[in-house]
C-alpha cells in the first residue's frame, strides 16, 4: 500500500491507514503480508492507531529520511507475525554522501532520501515456496 500523508491530515490519515492495513490483510487472497510504505509525515512513534496493531514493525528506526536531514517521514511498515520474509537489513540512502551532491542539488531530485528493506523471496514457514501473488498459477522463480 503506497501512502502519501497530507502533512495537515497526519492523525486522522494514520488512523485511517490502520483500518486499511487490517481490511487489506483479510481480503481473504491467501496472503497476509501487507506493507504500507511511503511518505507517512509521521516518524515511527507517531503513526496513530496504525503504530498499535498488533505485530506492527516499522523498517527504518531513529534515521531521518529526509533530505535536509532533520525529520524521519518516510517508512515501510507492516506486520512482523505476518511478514516473516522481512531480513531485518533497511537503511536510508543518503543522496548527498552517495553521489557527492550539495543539499541544493539533492533538493531538485528530492526532498525526501531513498529507503529501502530487504525481504526474502521465499515464505519463510514453507522455505521452498516461493512468495507469490495472490491466485497466481505461476510457480517458482520470477513474478511475485
Amino acid at each position: 500500500m503506497n501512502i502519501h500523508t497530507d502533512p495537515d491530515e497526519v492523525p486522522t490519515e494514520v488512523d485511517a491507514l490502520a483500518d486499511a492495513f487490517s481490511s487489506v490483510q483479510q481480503q481473504g487472497w491467501g496472503e497476509d503480508d501487507v506493507i504500507v510504505l511511503g511518505d507517512l509525515n509521521a516518524d515511527e512513534n507517531h503513526l496513530g492507531k496504525l503504530g498499535q496493531l498488533p505485530g506492527i514493525q516499522t523498517a527504518i528506526q531513529k534515521k531521518t529520511t529526509n533530505t535536509r536531514g532533520n525529520r524521519s517521514y518516510d517508512n515501510l511498515v507492516f506486520d512482523q507475525r505476518a511478514t516473516t520474509e522481512y531480513l531485518g537489513k533497511s537503511g536510508v540512502l543518503n543522496m548527498m554522501q552517495e553521489f557527492q551532491l550539495s543539499e541544493k542539488e539533492a533538493l531538485i531530485v528530492s526532498d525526501h532520501l531513498p529507503i529501502w528493506a530487504e525481504f526474502s523471496a521465499y515464505e519463510n514457514s514453507y522455505p521452498k515456496q516461493m512468495a507469490r501473488q495472490p491466485n497466481s498459477q505461476q510457480v517458482g522463480a520470477g513474478r511475485y
